[in-house]
């Protein structure tokens, strides 16, 4: 979340969200879900996606629930 948070300062309710979207979509925010992000630019979402991606690589596979 911090990662996210650097990129952009949301509340900690909107980045869990985010981040949560991210992660049930493989790192990527889709692009029906876009539309409840409004507020952030394209470049601003790439970068989430980076963030977040680099995050679930380098976690450990019983904390994130996915397969690397």
């Amino acid at each position: 979340m911090e990662g996210v948070r650097k990129i952009v300062d949301m509340p900690d309710r909107r980045a869990a969200l985010l981040i949560r979207l991210m992660l049930q979509n493989g790192g990527r925010l889709s692009n029906s879900k876009r539309g409840q992000f409004d507020e952030l630019t394209d470049p601003e979402i790439a970068g989430m996606e980076q963030v977040v991606q680099r995050a679930v690589a380098e976690a450990p596979e019983d904390i994130t629930g996915m397969r690397k």
